[in-house]
């Protein structure tokens, strides 16, 4: 929990660019205003999509991925949109 006074911090990064989409993770951290104690609180994936004032889908450039953390964030957030697909695909009706 986050304490009434506390401050909240929010720190962000794109994880990965898929065609026309992209994910950002967000690490939520609480700081005592006293203190200055910071602890992470929670975290979130988040996916975007990419839409022009039509609606139609707009192509996201690819993410430039530097290091072998960088790599693993990609891999991980790849296989989480995979299990996202599946799991849409399983609650989709069948004809």
């Amino acid at each position: 929990p986050i304490k009434v006074g506390d401050l909240i911090i929010l720190k962000s990064r794109v994880t990965c660019a898929f065609t026309t989409s992209l994910e950002v993770e967000v690490d939520v951290f609480s700081e005592e205003t006293l203190t200055g104690r910071r602890q992470l609180t929670s975290r979130a994936f988040l996916t975007f999509v990419a839409i022009a004032r039509d609606g139609s889908r707009v192509p996201v450039p690819p993410l430039v991925v530097e290091s072998d953390e960088d790599r693993r964030r990609s891999e991980d957030a790849r296989a989480r949109r995979a299990e996202r697909l599946k799991r849409k695909a399983d609650l989709s009706p069948k004809p």
